[in-house]
Order: structure tokens, then C-alpha cells, then sequence
């Protein structure tokens, strides 16, 4: 890119199967959600000058609604014609949003990020109401240091505080559905959240060992392992802009998850609906 030369910065909204990827940020030698971008826009005829997703996942870990940040010296014209046909087995985009200001940060302007944990589990169906009762503790901001990978050692540029605004657990035909909504969040932090609870149902762990991880001493987190990867999506992202949706390409994200096997994308499937650019999920109404 030569340097004074006017780029155009767009965004899209991108479902991806996470147990076909390495995680969702670019690593060497082994393939990626960004990597897999850059390299379908390349082949399109759009080149990259950066790109910066809104939230990072890891190996296994699917998105319904992953933002992704590019900026280009492609016109707007040439980046809708691409976009729209980037729809692959693994990966479909379904909404665009083109004319980005250059201030916008797709990490920092996030309103809220949303996961979802599905699985079909009768016993904490059984338990839901205790499960409720629990999640409630970590509700507001709090230190979550104990509930993510770092709970040894917390690398000194990280602000280990997160603020949840919502985390509820419900059940929808035959899932039981962990459902957060955060500022952001650390890295296996929903999944050690989850896990954490499975184990308090199971009564190893205890009402006072959480508020004790919550104020930051981790000594019962050694006994927590992450809940299986393959049971998250990261749900949604709420951002201040609007997007103009590909439906074609919503169709066909339907299309695949009625054909998986896989817990959370047979409940897009089934019970998940995209309207008006944003998921909801049918018969829920929070």
C-alpha cells in the first residue's frame, strides 16, 4: 500500500464452524479464521492491508455473529460483489457494513459480546434453578483471574476484571443453555465458568470456594477443566452500526447446522432465528 492512498475500512458479520479451524487469530503453519479470510479475499481480487477481529476464539469454539474489521484500497462496489461470496463449508459471511470510520476499534466500541454453552445434559436440566441461584454471583465486575487460563500467573499487560451483565441458564427443547453477556471476556473464561458449575451441582465445589476465586484465590482452580470446546458459540456482538445482511447466505447457515451432528449448531438450527441483521433466540425474550 503506498503511502496517502485512500482505503476503505468495512465490517463483517461471520459464522464459522470452530472445530475446522486452529482458533480464530492468525498463527503460522496451521489454519485460522483470519487466515482463511485474508486468504479468500486475496483469491477474490481483494487485498488486505489489516484486519482485526472483535473477539478472539479458540480451537473448537464456533461463532454465529464474529465481527471482523478490514481495511483496503478495494472500492466499496468491489468489496460487496467479494464478500457476499464468501460462503464456504466451513464459513459464511451474512452481513456486511461498508464506510467504517477509521476511529472505530472493533475490540474497543463493543457494547457487549454474548457466548452461548449448549449441551443436552438431563441432570442440570434437573438443577436448573440452583444453577440460577449460583450465576447470580457472577453477575457485575469481577475479578476473573481464577476462572481463565491465567489462574497461576496473569501476565502483567492483562486487566483480569471483566463485568458481566447478564448470565442465565434456561433450557429450550432438549438443550440446557448457558447464556453470558460481558464486556469482554478471558481467555476459556465461559467454559471454566461452566465448568465450575457442573461441579458445584456435583457438590465438589462450593458456594464459598466460588466467592473465594472470585476475590482471586485460586486455590480450588487446578480442579477445574474447561467445558468441552465444541459447545460454545460466541453468539452475538453488539456494536453501534448497522449492517446490510446477505440472506442468501443466512440461508445457508442454516443449511449446515441442520446437517451437523454438533450440540450448538444444531441449536442454530433449530432454535435460533437472525432478524433485523441480529440473533435471537426463539422463545426467549431477554
Amino acid at each position: 500500500m503506498v503511502k496517502g492512498e485512500m482505503t476503505n475500512v468495512f465490517l463483517v458479520k461471520l459464522f464459522y464452524d470452530g472445530r475446522k479451524f486452529h482458533g480464530s487469530q492468525r498463527q503460522p503453519n496451521v489454519k485460522t479464521v483470519e487466515g482463511e479470510l485474508i486468504s479468500l479475499l486475496t483469491n477474490l481480487g481483494i487485498s488486505i492491508a489489516k484486519i482485526v477481529s472483535s473477539g478472539r476464539t479458540d480451537k473448537d469454539v464456533h461463532a454465529l455473529s464474529q465481527i471482523v474489521l478490514f481495511e483496503t484500497l478495494a472500492s466499496e462496489d468491489e468489496i460487496l460483489g467479494s464478500v457476499r461470496k464468501i460462503a464456504t463449508s466451513e464459513m459464511i459471511v451474512w452481513a456486511v457494513r461498508l464506510g467504517v470510520p477509521y476511529e472505530f476499534n472493533p475490540r474497543y466500541n463493543v457494547i457487549h459480546r454474548r457466548y452461548l454453552y449448549i449441551e443436552r445434559n438431563d441432570f442440570l436440566r434437573e438443577n436448573i434453578d440452583k444453577l440460577n441461584s449460583i450465576a447470580k454471583l457472577f453477575i457485575g465486575k469481577k475479578l476473573f483471574k481464577c476462572f481463565s487460563s491465567y489462574y497461576r500467573k496473569t501476565p502483567y499487560y492483562m486487566d483480569p476484571y471483566r463485568t458481566v451483565y447478564s448470565f442465565k441458564i434456561y433450557s429450550v427443547g432438549d438443550f440446557i443453555v448457558f447464556d453470558i453477556i460481558a464486556d469482554s471476556f478471558i481467555k476459556q473464561m465461559v467454559r471454566r465458568i461452566v465448568a465450575t458449575l457442573k461441579l458445584y451441582i456435583k457438590g465438589v465445589i462450593t458456594v464459598s470456594d466460588i466467592v473465594k476465586m472470585l476475590s482471586g484465590v485460586c486455590l480450588k482452580a487446578p480442579l477445574i477443566k474447561p467445558a468441552k470446546a465444541e459447545n460454545l458459540i460466541l453468539f452475538d456482538i453488539k456494536v453501534p452500526l448497522a449492517f446490510k445482511v446477505f440472506r442468501e447466505n443466512m440461508y445457508k447457515i442454516y443449511d449446515y447446522c441442520c446437517n451437523s451432528w454438533n450440540n450448538a449448531l444444531k441449536f442454530i438450527c433449530s432454535h435460533v432465528a437472525i432478524i433485523r441483521g441480529k440473533p435471537k433466540i426463539v422463545g426467549i425474550d431477554f
